[in-house]
Order: C-alpha cells, then structure tokens, then sequence
C-alpha cells in the first residue's frame, strides 16, 4: 500500500516530441518542397527559353509609352472660304447707263431695258446671275468671275475683260463679241447669231461657244487660242490656226 501512496511516476516526453517533428516537416520540406517543384517546371514547352524581361518603358499597353514610330498625323482637307465681293452691291440705272457691281452668288439681277440708247456695265460680281431684257446699246463685263450673263440683244457689241470662269448666253442677236484678258468663257449663241456674229478675242484662253444644229441640239465648239505666224517675202505676215484645232 505504500508503494501506491508515494509520488507519482513523471509523464512520458514522447508525444511533445512527436508533435514537434510533424511541425517541422510541414514548415520547411512539405509544401515549400510542393511549390518549388512547380515554378521549376517550364510551361512554355521551351518557347520562352532564352527571352528578356520586358522593361516597363517597352510595354505597348501602357499610357506612358512613347516608344517607337508614331504615325503620321491625319491632316484634314482645307476648307475653302466662298469669295464674295468685298464692297456694297450696286444695281441701278444713272442716266442711260445700267451700273451693275459687286452682286454675288445669292444675287440674280433682272434688268429691264427700256430704249435702245441705254447700256449695261457689269462690274467686280462673283457667281452671280444678271438677266438683261430688252434690246440696248451695249453691254461691257469687266472684272468678274463665275458670273453669268443673259441678255436679248445688243445693237453694237458685248465685250467681256478682266474676266474668269464665265457663261454669255445671247437669247437674240449681237454682232459682235469682244473677250480680252479672260480665261475661261463658254458663250450659248442663238439660232439668230449664226452667220452673223463674230469673235474678237486677245490674251485670253479656255473659250468655247455653243450653238444650237438643224436639229436644235446644242453643239461646242473651241475659239483657237494658238496660231502661226509666218513672214511672207513681201514683208507682210501671214496668220493661221494651229493644226490642234483642224478637227
């Protein structure tokens, strides 16, 4: 009975030194040794074997990349500012004579003629329209551009100078027609100007003129604008059309 009443016998140190190994195996050889073996592996199949790191100033997606050609900008086409006259329009009648000036796209003067001793003079419009009724003296279009002219009939002539990119449309008759420093006219003659009306023309280009067949289809045909000139032995020069206007 004394044996069991003296002390105790001390506890085995077996099991604090079994949990002891089991938290050093998984701290430093279980999944260390799992992860290690992973990033080992190459899961490219070798197609990155031998390739750089890319440096952040590389990389194309970023916002902060200013590497490389940079394509050209896209220049966009000039806009074209419509030319209009720079001074007041004028359409009136002084005396006997019409003064046309400065009238431009938006414009379409209609002139009434009322006896045969008034005459027009158009000046300085761009793109306009000036329609001219009744039969006067003369008509005289100087400086103006993409403009058209209208008109019945002139008894002397209608001259047309210092002018570019112009239509004239003779609705009756007129004997004559002037063009002088112009480029750029096509004229409509009527059926009454055949025959009768002829062309004066002089350092200008780019004229044509329409006229109505037997059948009342409008044809074009060119002013020729280059001759020939040859000295003839008795001093005096002779003048013909260049072959480009033979057909």
């Amino acid at each position: 009975m004394s044996s069991f009443g003296g002390a105790a016998a001390a506890p085995a140190p077996a099991p604090k030194a079994a949990a002891a190994t089991t938290k050093s195996a998984g701290g430093g050889g279980g999944l260390a040794d799992v992860f290690a073996g992973i990033k080992s592996i190459d899961q490219s199949s070798g197609k990155t074997a031998g390739l750089n790191a890319v440096s952040k100033d590389q990389q194309t997606w970023r916002k902060e990349y200013s590497g490389g050609a940079k394509p050209a900008p896209v220049r966009k086409a000039p806009v074209r500012k419509e030319e209009k006259p720079t001074k007041p329009a004028v359409c009136e009648l002084q005396r006997d004579k019409w003064v046309v000036e400065y009238q431009s796209s938006d414009a379409i003067c209609n002139i009434e003629i009322a006896s045969t001793k008034q005459q027009c003079y158009i000046f300085g419009c761009i793109g306009a329209t000036i329609s001219i009724t009744g039969k006067c003296k003369s008509i005289v279009v100087d400086s103006c551009k993409k403009s058209k002219v209208l008109f019945d009939s002139a008894i002397s002539s209608c001259e047309l100078v210092n002018c570019q990119r112009m239509q004239l449309q003779v609705r009756g008759s007129v004997p004559s027609i002037a063009i002088d420093k112009t480029d750029g006219c096509l004229t409509y003659l009527s059926e009454e100007c055949k025959n009768v009306t002829q062309f004066v023309t002089s350092k200008s280009s780019e004229m044509n003129v329409a006229y109505p067949d037997a059948k009342g289809e409008m044809l074009e045909t060119p002013i020729p604008e280059q001759f020939v000139h040859m000295l003839q032995a008795n001093g005096k020069m002779s003048s013909e059309v260049s072959e480009l206007y033979a057909n």
